[in-house]
């Protein structure tokens, strides 16, 4: 077992690993499916952990020797966004597990932020009209920032992005960030694929889209034609996948 553990936390190494052995039992559920994400409470404080759970001996192979596990990039990217000045959960700990030498399952432990996503608030009536015209106003200066600086999250959308509202300014803070690019800004193409990620509908075309491409310098038309793309591309694969299935079903 790999273990790496922030220095602020050094104090609950102990506690941590009963965690990572499941000694403990969890506040509270997010998600339990390829992944588990729970809310955990130790030494008094608030936690998430996430565990990437087992994986096939292909795939395992290539976190061993190729590429980093998604624990330990989540806790490498949190550091790095926080460096620059991009706020996240602070990052606590991460742990890899290897089964006959190759990689089987990882965590990642970061602080619990007391924060809603916006996927609770933007598209299902959680915010006034003028609440909701500003949050896509600042979601869309936010999202010109981050790829200005050479940032580009590619699990861009509402549920990984979470906010604090002070007055009418919003704070936004990512969660989920294992994937991520950073060090080369985004062109048009690229760039608009956080657009598309957000679900953006015709009603924010304006508003989203209209910061972030004065501070980029983009064409409005070409910046929505690429959205567009991004969407057509996206409902033929999943034609494809529906076509397979019926396929299969049909087989069967």
């Amino acid at each position: 077992m790999k273990s790496v553990i922030n220095p602020e936390y050094s104090h609950l190494a102990d506690d941590f690993k009963k965690v990572i052995e499941g000694d403990y039992t969890p506040l509270k559920v997010y998600c339990d499916k390829r992944n588990r994400v729970e809310l955990i409470e130790v030494g008094g404080r608030k936690f998430v952990v996430k565990r990437y759970r087992h994986l096939p001996p292909a795939l395992g192979i290539i976190y061993t020797f190729f590429r980093k596990t998604k624990a330990r990039k989540a806790y490498e990217h949190a550091l790095l966004l926080l460096d620059k000045g991009i706020s996240t959960p602070k990052p606590a700990a991460y742990y890899e597990r290897k089964r006959f030498g190759i990689f089987s399952d990882g965590w990642f432990i970061s602080e619990y932020m007391n924060l809603p996503t916006l996927l609770e608030s933007f598209y299902h009536g959680g915010f006034t009209p003028e609440e909701h015209h500003a949050a896509a106003i600042q979601l869309s200066e936010f999202t010109a920032k981050l790829h200005s600086a050479g940032i580009q999250p590619l699990d861009y959308n509402t549920s990984n992005i979470m906010y604090r509202k002070e007055g009418n300014e919003f704070q936004f803070a990512l969660i989920d960030i294992n994937r991520m690019r950073f060090g080369r800004v985004p062109g048009l193409k690229d760039s608009m694929r956080a657009f598309f990620q957000i679900g953006i509908i015709p009603s924010d075309y304006i508003d989203l889209l209209t910061p972030y491409i004065l501070q980029r310098g983009f064409n409005f038309e070409a910046s929505l034609y690429q959205i567009l793309r991004h969407q057509r591309r996206m409902n033929r694969k999943r034609s494809f996948k529906a076509m397979l299935h019926r396929l299969f079903r049909r087989n069967k």
